[in-house]
């Protein structure tokens, strides 16, 4: 018994990280936890400059309209079959959109 009060400065200090982890059990369908992460990796893929790089690797030797959307196409053929396709579009948005400038 003693231990009980012992901790019991912890969990008040800890709560809403306790509250936090509650709530992300909560949902019923974990996809939804997984196309969330994604989207902060990707976010951060995007900070990094990841993206630019492979945006200007891929797409920055096509001339034509149809080369860039051949080789995106190749590109999001093979990650959507291994990812979900929301992370996907959020992640070649912002190199479509430096690609068209």
């Amino acid at each position: 018994p003693p231990l009980r009060f012992d901790c019991f400065p912890l969990y008040l200090r800890y709560e809403p990280v306790f509250l936090q982890i509650v709530e992300f059990l909560r949902f019923s369908n974990s996809g939804m936890l997984t196309v969330a992460f994604l989207f902060v990796v990707v976010a951060g893929l995007r900070e990094m400059g990841v993206l630019n790089y492979f945006g200007h690797h891929i797409l920055g030797h096509a001339k034509t309209e149809s080369r860039v959307l051949g080789r995106l196409a190749g590109v999001v053929l093979v990650l959507s079959a291994f990812t979900n396709n929301t992370p996907i579009v959020a992640m070649f948005v912002p190199v479509i959109i430096d690609c068209c400038r």
